[in-house]
């Protein structure tokens, strides 16, 4: 897996009074390459590490038109450092890399800010 070529998009999110970068966590649930739906894998995950939402994460509705008449997707937003957990709890080769990449990146945006 290379991390660089999936195109995790960035984004800037508020997680209780602090603007900081997170991620979409279907992105890293891909990346992953976990074979459990993701709707299920999140909601354990969220469980077993004890994340809390507006301090690792936020979730939103996705409003865009589903075509299959279902309902809107639940979207996670979560904080680099949630990724990186998230990533080792896979216990594979492809967390490792994920947390490496994510460690990398904090470092190039922060790097960037002191610009």
């Amino acid at each position: 897996m290379n991390l660089a070529n999936n195109l995790i998009q960035f984004s800037n999110i508020t997680l209780g009074d602090e603007q900081q970068l997170g991620v979409n966590a279907r992105d890293v649930h891909a990346a992953l390459e976990v074979k459990t739906d993701f709707s299920d894998w999140i909601k354990r995950r969220i469980k077993q590490c004890k994340f809390e939402e507006n301090y690792d994460f936020v979730v939103f509705l996705k409003k865009e038109e589903n075509l299959s008449g279902g309902r809107p997707a639940t979207e996670y937003i979560i904080s680099l450092d949630m990724a990186k957990h998230l990533g080792m709890m896979e216990k594979n080769d492809k967390g490792h890399e994920m947390r490496k990449y994510f460690i990398e990146q904090e470092n190039t945006f922060e790097y960037r800010d002191w610009e």
